[in-house]
C-alpha cells in the first residue's frame, strides 16, 4: 500500500474510533454521523463538496506505465473475451 493508502486508512480508523468512544461515553448525538447530518442540513454545500471528494476516489483513472489493465468479467464476455470461470468459481472437487 502506497503512503497516501496508509495515511487515509489511519485517518479513517481513528474517525471510527472516537466515532466509537464518543457514542459509548455521550450517545448518538455527539458522534461524527449526527454531526455530518446537522452541518449538512444547515449548509447543503457541504453535503456536496463531502460527496464530490469522497465519489472522486473512485472515479476512472486510466492505468499507469506497466500497470495491469483490468476488465470487469461482464465486459469481456460482451466483446467475446475469453473467460476462466475456474478464477471465480470453486468446483466442489475444490
Amino acid at each position: 500500500m502506497s503512503l497516501t493508502g496508509i495515511i487515509i486508512t489511519g485517518i479513517l480508523i481513528t474517525i471510527a474510533l472516537y466515532d466509537l468512544v464518543v457514542v459509548v461515553k455521550h450517545g448518538v448525538g455527539c458522534s461524527v454521523s449526527r454531526f455530518m447530518q446537522k452541518v449538512g442540513f444547515r449548509s447543503p454545500i457541504f453535503s456536496f463538496v463531502t460527496g464530490a471528494i469522497i465519489g472522486h476516489f473512485w472515479l476512472y483513472m486510466p492505468p499507469e506505465e506497466g500497470q495491469e489493465v483490468i476488465i470487469p468479467v461482464e465486459i469481456k464476455v460482451q466483446l467475446g473475451i475469453p473467460v476462466d470461470c475456474k478464477v471465480f468459481y470453486k468446483t466442489p472437487d475444490q
